[in-house]
């Protein structure tokens, strides 16, 4: 009994060595996979500044780049050729990827959950100040709410149709559920941490 709760001990701690956080909109992925891996001193990959970089490389907002990615596969498979190197280094990673639960299949997956109104009052919010953000600025937190509808209908729509996932959010998947509605993101990274 004592050598097989070790070896699910063992079993846990190794699959934290790869953590990937996946979520809704606004839940604050990339400011806990920020805080994680500093806390951890992990590696991080947050693949949405790869698909803003690419955005404004192509002279495109947020939301016109992921249209087009709903009819053209490249700029996915631009993403996920870079996500899919920084899985290769095995251990020591975050990633904040929609995608990377589905392409680590063995990591620490973690889906951070929120209430729609309070992601899109978050990131209306956020356009304000944060320089990465200042290009997804619509007028009012009930447009920051329709456009979030509109991205989490068109990332569903591509994933299955690209990767044959019924449904990313599924949150059956995941080893932790977090919601984020109310809890800060330090709490949040303790969280992770002791789970």
């Amino acid at each position: 009994m004592e050598n097989e709760a070790f070896s699910v001990l063992i079993a846990a701690m190794n699959k934290k060595k790869i953590i990937t956080l996946c979520g809704e909109l606004g839940a604050g992925k990339s400011t806990t996979s920020k805080l994680l891996a500093e806390k951890l001193g992990y590696e991080r990959l947050y693949t949405g500044g790869i698909h803003r970089k690419r955005a404004e490389e192509l002279g495109l907002s947020l939301h016109d780049y992921h249209k087009l990615a709903e009819t053209d596969p490249q700029y996915d498979t631009y993403v996920d050729g870079r996500l899919k190197e920084f899985l290769k280094k095995g251990e020591h990673i975050v990633c904040d990827s929609y995608m990377a639960p589905w392409l680590a299949p063995d990591s620490f997956k973690v889906f951070l959950d929120i209430d729609p109104q309070v992601a899109a009052e978050r990131m209306y919010e956020d356009q304000k100040t944060n320089p990465s953000r200042k290009s997804e600025g619509y007028g009012s937190v009930e447009a920051q709410l329709e456009k979030n509808i509109e991205r989490r209908a068109s990332n569903l729509k591509r994933y299955k149709e690209y990767y044959d996932i019924d449904n990313y959010l599924d949150k059956e998947y995941y080893d932790l559920i977090v919601d984020t509605t109310i809890e800060p993101p330090e709490a949040i990274v303790a969280t992770l941490i002791d789970a």
